[in-house]
């Protein structure tokens, strides 16, 4: 104990009867009646440099002459940034548990409660005998009310502080989804470092993501640290109204999560049911009469908060700015947390999901977009399907739940468990060609009858425990999973439309079948992580894991396939990782690490030998840095990963392929992340990616650049509140997004010009009312990316105006 003003109580040691857990006090006379609570606002200097955590609040309890209440196993293994410089009370509690995760309070001009979040009953500030006024401050460490998170799952699969990960990853918190007001995850990360997130340009079929230059979409993408596949035409897309989070892991990850691709993942965190009452409903109304109303409520059941809920839900109609697509959502989320006592926790999570959509990517050909036409620029708001044959319609259920129970102070065992299904029904006609004319297009019908369902399980132990100046956190797990899908699939010509005086005909095209098969993917993988603190100032991590892959296909004939052929595949891997870093006592830390992937890759060779699964390496080095005493974040990182056994044409016989192929994704990426307390927030990200086909048999490849990989990407956002005087609560934001060129073919003959886009935010904060004004593409910038050739180019996002109120309590 630094002083008799600070105190700690051991809230592990403090049960109350029914084995609930108490927020324990050291016994204090209430405040006197009308306390002088401008000792809040009593500003002086500090210097107390980081350290292990209770050390670093006893010593600022003593400096301040504040009353400090905090359990031990609260703030057991979790350090401080430290405080320098001047400060008031509130303002240095953010600073000090900034990246813990945990929360506080003020329960009086001289007394501070500390606690976690997580674990806190319902109402325990009212319940502690001090009567509280609207002047009580009360705050959280962890980043989640900002744009800076403290700490991160998807990289290590443990709540890690970000600064301590050796591997680029960036986290999208909620008060950011809320100001930028997306309508996708994928528009969540248009601010993200190294994330390229319209590789089709304006594509409503499911959420798509490119990272160092590999696309995500099917095996990248993951809820709570479960996958969310994509197999076929069958994919995910989640409403981001229903996300706590979005976490972005970048480069391989399968040490982790076993077969993924080499450009990393993205980790969606659902909403979780809250210990303090919330309640929160929004509606907006934007651009292509876009309507949505959404609500959010959440808080304790029971009095001794042994049961938790949280209900989230969406209902969005509109139209899109393609002639004809529609964009209608219906969307509800409940959750459930029990928690018996202090050590266990089950959490349930459902949702389900109703998207009732028009095609907004039929494919555009080249002339009349990128290069002109005789006859002008194509609308881009043109439609080229059939407005009454069109659809995109999806319905998808999910329900699982979070365990978690602590065995001991050291050990800890958690199961994540999720069951999902998925109901895709497409009919889209597309465009084929471009005929001499060079107005007139052909077209073919292509419909999807998909029903894909998944079951995920993660099981696994961590323990915290040292053997001499080493901390450990060690991880063991297993997980499995099972997707299953049965697709039938259809082909045939349209009519030809003249895109620039279309008249639909109405007729739809002749559906052949061309594929009606079932699918079986099967996972189970073992891995074990060792994260270890040495003499609190160097960062080892160690990982490995052996995976076990089995894909099945089972195809039945059709009109235009009479005699397809089975496929059963059975794939094994190891991958590893390790990484070292240092943290200096400034907040700054550089790291060197090594990490490995794998994906299996469906097919066989000419002599019928199934194909190997195509591996990743990725050599990475970097440095974060989070200031003493501050909300910032700012990350860099410089690496080199190389993707082998890719596919490439077998010079024998050009009808099959071979797998002598490889990739290399070279880059650099800066971010940067601020929530100042003058009002002032800030985003920036800036990349070079080099991506380019270093090994294939055919010579025109090498040195080519994959399709929709831009070299160049940079983007900032800044947004400031005024805090004080007449206009408090007002304010204003803006930013700007760089996308350099890319190539729309594998040859690299066709070039996406590069854009840059402005987006602005106006809003207003009064009470427990919010009013704003977002704009996307605020200019209405036209930009095409083409995707596949001459055929497939899309008009990106145009401008989108919403307006928004919001109102809490």
């Amino acid at each position: 104990m630094l002083g008799t003003t600070a105190t700690i109580v051991t809230t592990l040691a403090i049960m109350a009867p029914t084995g609930s857990p108490a927020f324990a006090q050291t016994p204090a006379a209430p405040p006197p009646a009308g306390r002088d609570t401008a000792a809040l606002a009593e500003s002086r200097s500090f210097a107390i440099p980081p350290g292990p955590l209770a050390q670093t609040l006893n010593r600022f309890a003593d400096e301040a002459g504040l009353q400090l209440v905090m359990g031990a196993e609260t703030t057991r293994d979790r350090r401080s940034p430290g405080l320098s410089g001047r400060a008031t009370p509130p303002e240095a509690m953010n600073r000090l548990l900034a990246g813990t995760g945990l929360g506080f309070r003020f329960t009086g001009p001289r007394a501070v409660t500390v606690y976690d979040p997580r674990l806190a009953p319902p109402g325990f500030a009212q319940s502690d005998g001090i009567p509280l006024d609207p002047l009580v401050v009360e705050g959280e460490g962890d980043g989640t009310g900002r744009y800076v998170a403290g700490r991160a799952t998807g990289g290590t699969k443990t709540s890690t502080p970000i600064i301590e990960i050796p591997q680029a990853v960036s986290v999208v918190t909620r008060q950011q989804i809320d100001e930028q007001q997306p309508q996708s995850v994928a528009e969540a990360l248009r601010y993200t470092a190294g994330v390229f997130t319209q590789p089709y340009g304006f594509d409503n079929r499911f959420d798509q993501f490119m990272a160092r230059g590999f696309n995500l979409t099917t095996r990248g993408v993951y809820r709570d640290g479960m996958r969310m596949p994509v197999i076929n035409w069958s994919g995910w897309s989640y409403e981001p109204y229903g996300l706590e989070r979005i976490e972005v892991v970048k480069g391989p990850s399968s040490v982790m999560y076993g077969q993924n691709p080499p450009g990393g993942l993205v980790n969606e965190v659902t909403k979780r049911p809250t210990a303090t009452p919330f309640r929160e409903i929004e509606l907006r109304y934007g651009s292509f009469d876009q309507k949505q109303a959404a609500f959010d409520l959440g808080g304790p059941i029971d009095r001794d908060g042994h049961w938790l809920y949280r209900i989230t839900g969406v209902v969005r109609d509109g139209d899109t700015q393609i002639d004809f697509a529609k964009d209608d959502r219906t969307f509800i989320a409940p959750a459930l947390t029990w928690k018996p006592n202090d050590a266990t926790t089950l959490t349930i999570l459902a949702s389900h999901q109703r998207d009732r959509q028009g095609s907004t990517f039929t494919g555009l050909p080249y002339v009349g977009t990128l290069v002109p036409s005789p006859w002008g620029t194509i609308p881009r708001s043109r439609f080229v399907g059939d407005p009454d044959f069109d659809k995109v319609n999806r319905d998808q259920t999910s329900i699982g739940y979070l365990f978690e129970h602590r065995l001991n102070n050291d050990w800890t065992v958690r199961q994540n468990l999720r069951y999902g299904d998925l109901k895709t029904d497409w009919a889209i006609v597309y465009n084929n060609a471009l005929l001499a004319d060079q107005r007139t297009i052909s077209r073919y019908g292509f419909t999807v009858d998909g029903h894909l369902t998944s079951f995920t399980v993660d099981t696994s132990v961590e323990g915290k425990f040292r053997t001499g100046l080493l901390a450990h956190t060690l991880l063991i797990g297993t997980d499995y999973l099972r997707f299953e899908s049965t697709d039938k699939v259809g082909l045939g010509y349209g009519t030809n439309l003249d895109l620039y005086n279309p008249v639909y005909s109405n007729v739809a095209p002749t559906i052949y079948s061309y594929m009606d098969q079932d699918e079986v993917q099967r996972q189970l993988g073992v891995y074990a992580q060792d994260q270890i603190k040495i003499a609190d100032k160097w960062l080892l991590t160690l990982g490995a894991r052996r995976d076990s892959a089995h894909n099945t296909i089972d195809k039945r004939p059709t009109f235009l396939v009479p005699s397809p052929t089975d496929s059963d595949q059975h794939d094994r891997a190891t991958t590893w990782r390790a990484a070292l870093g240092y943290e200096f006592d400034i907040g700054l830390v550089p790291y060197l690490s090594y990490s490995e992937s794998f994906q299996p890759t469906a097919g066989t060779d000419r002599l019928g030998n199934a194909f190997q699964p195509t591996t990743g390496t990725q050599y990475e080095a970097g440095v974060k840095y989070q200031p003493l005493g501050s909300n910032m974040l700012i990350t860099a990182a410089v690496y080199e990963l190389t993707q082998q056994n890719a596919l490439t044409v077998d010079p024998v016989n050009t009808v099959f392929n071979v797998q002598t192929g490889e990739i290399r994704s070279r880059g650099i990426e800066i971010e940067g992340q601020a929530s100042l307390p003058s009002g002032w927030k800030l985003l920036s990200a800036f990349t070079y990616n080099k991506v380019e086909v270093t090994q294939d048999n055919d010579a025109a490849l090498v040195g080519r650049a994959p399709v929709a990989t831009p070299e160049y990407m940079a983007s900032g956002w800044a947004d400031y509140t005024v805090q004080q005087g007449f206009a408090k609560g007002f304010g204003l934001g803006g930013g700007v997004r760089y996308v350099g060129p890319s190539f729309g073919d594998q040859y690299n003959t066709i070039r996406n010009p590069g854009f840059v886009l402005a987006d602005a935010i106006v809003h207003y904060d009064i009470a427990s009312w919010r009013f704003a004004i977002n704009a996307t593409n605020l200019f209405d910038k036209e930009y095409v990316i083409c995707n596949g050739g001459s055929n497939a180019c899309s008009y990106g996002y145009g401008r989108r105006v919403v307006a928004s109120v919001r109102y809490r309590w």
